[in-house]
């Protein structure tokens, strides 16, 4: 199922930026600026909004520095995020499967609050349809009336002396039972929390309330609040879409120049640093790798561990099994490292165009490196550092895109910080036509300030980002430029 369509979002409260406006984005948006204007802080706050991997809002460092001890004292009441989706063919079908109605959205909303949670509102709004009190105030009729006739001597044959105290009785339970239709009346609709409450209170303290003659009458009452509050709790249709608009919102990946990759990798401090800080981007690119390769680095460095070197250390015994056991530990280590190592490859040379190149993994005892070899040398390798950092960027970048986007089992949107800064002018704009290739599957929107990165063909796809006086981020609306030169320039 493809891809929800984002048609616009808005960034509040985060960082440098106290509300940024709706900025309509395109399949392929460009948030140019200077440094420091606030283009990283757009991307963040949108890549939090639903990350592949999770990722929470941290209003000690996010919120706005200049407010938070004012301002700040629970993450629900403050909206980090807001994106704008178009309903498509399919979410349509999935909404009128669940409830048949001439009433259908065409957009719907979605804000992350810094506690986490997510709302969603249509567009047209979706009006519910409400649960009104109509039902609740027929059986406090029926519950009365039946009351006052059981209530009379002629109804039943009471005991002598216990007239005044049946009376007393009917006074009480009269007067409850209005006090609760004074409740009822005003409601718009008993699922709200009111209607709730109240239904769950008259199902609760009917049955405490029975005494003859009224103990049939009591329960009869409590038995239809009952079946009321069953009613009322039921998933509306309201919230029920909610839910299916919210199942389709699509990841956001997010890719900056401090995740590119080193091609030397020692496992035991990398298996470290990822139960420390799995968020860094280094290790979130080297996790990526290992991902990719159907491997992880515990495995990796299991399979690499030489216990035929130990076990005479510990002596103990080295058997023809255990060589054997040892050997097949080797080959599939290397067998897996092979086919991660074909498959980058082939995938990395459908996307650069600069040279064909080989990629190969190799595990040696707790070290993991990456060789690269080209074809004007076909047999010659070299480290992965030692390539252009143009080449590392876009190799570590690929690793990313293709293991989060698989990973959040969904199409993703790219969210680029400052690409292909080291690549060369030519192979500048060519990222640029790769980029619009990705946009036939996936949006994308990245930030820059080289010229060679603004689809020329294509300004309406620009937006630009600036600074004002107090330090707050300002973009601008299509076709409407800053009079800022620095922001301008690259344009």
């Amino acid at each position: 199922m493809p891809s929800l369509k984002v048609t616009q979002f808005r960034v509040l409260n985060y960082r440098n930026i106290d509300d940024s406006g709706w900025i309509p984005i395109e399949r392929v948006t460009a948030l140019v600026g200077r440094n420091e204007s606030g283009k990283t802080a757009l991307l963040k706050a949108l890549h939090k909004f639903n990350p592949a991997i999770p990722e929470p809002y941290l209003p000690q460092r996010e919120f706005p520095r200049d407010r938070f001890a004012r301002e700040f004292k629970n993450g629900k009441d403050w909206p980090v995020c807001q994106v704008e989706f178009e309903v498509d063919d399919a979410l349509r079908a999935q909404l009128l499967t669940e409830y048949k109605s001439d009433q259908l959205p065409t957009h719907f909303t979605c804000t992350r609050y810094y506690d986490g949670h997510l709302t969603v509102e249509f567009s047209p709004q979706v009006m519910e349809a409400p649960l009104a009190p109509d039902a609740l105030l027929q059986a406090l009729r029926r519950f009365t009336t039946g009351l006052a006739d059981a209530c009379t001597p002629h109804a039943w044959d009471p005991a002598p002396g216990t007239f005044p105290e049946l009376q007393a009785l009917k006074g009480k339970l009269t007067e409850w039972a209005v006090e609760i239709e004074s409740e009822a009346r005003p409601l718009q609709s008993l699922r709200s929390e009111e209607g709730l409450a109240l239904l769950a209170g008259v199902a609760d303290e009917a049955p405490k309330l029975s005494a003859p003659p009224a103990a049939e009458l009591l329960e009869q009452l409590a038995a239809a609040a009952r079946g009321l509050l069953d009613q009322a709790r039921e998933p509306s249709r309201l919230s029920r879409w909610k839910e299916l608009a919210a199942a389709r919102i699509p990841v956001f990946i997010y890719f900056e120049q401090y995740g590119i990759l080193n091609s030397s990798i020692y496992l035991p401090q990398f298996l470290d640093q990822l139960q420390r800080d799995p968020n860094n981007p280094r290790v979130r690119t080297v996790y990526a790798m290992f991902k990719h390769a159907g491997l992880t680095a515990q495995e990796v460095f299991d399979l690499g561990r030489d216990i035929v070197d130990e076990r005479p250390r510990m002596g103990l015994p080295v058997t023809a099994q255990i060589l054997e056991a040892e050997m097949t530990k080797r080959e599939l280590r290397q067998l897996k490292l092979n086919t991660g190592s074909l498959d980058i490859t082939a995938k990395f040379s459908t996307r650069w165009h600069q040279r064909r190149h080989h990629i190969r993994y190799q595990a040696d005892g707790s070290y993991f490196r990456i060789w690269v070899a080209d074809d004007r040398l076909p047999g010659v390798e070299i480290e992965l550092e030692s390539r252009s950092k143009g080449f590392q960027w876009f190799f570590s970048f690929n690793l990313i895109f293709l293991v989060e986007s698989e990973e959040g089992h969904k199409d993703a949107v790219l969210l680029l910080d400052e690409p292909g800064l080291d690549l060369h002018p030519t192979a500048q704009q060519e990222l640029v036509g790769f980029f619009e290739e990705l946009a036939h599957f996936h949006q994308m929107l990245y930030t820059t300030h080289s010229p060679f990165l603004i689809p020329g063909e294509h300004l309406e796809w620009v937006r630009a980002v600036r600074e004002d006086a107090l330090g707050h981020s300002e973009v601008s609306m299509v076709g409407m430029w800053p009079d800022d030169r620095e922001t301008m320039f690259p344009l």
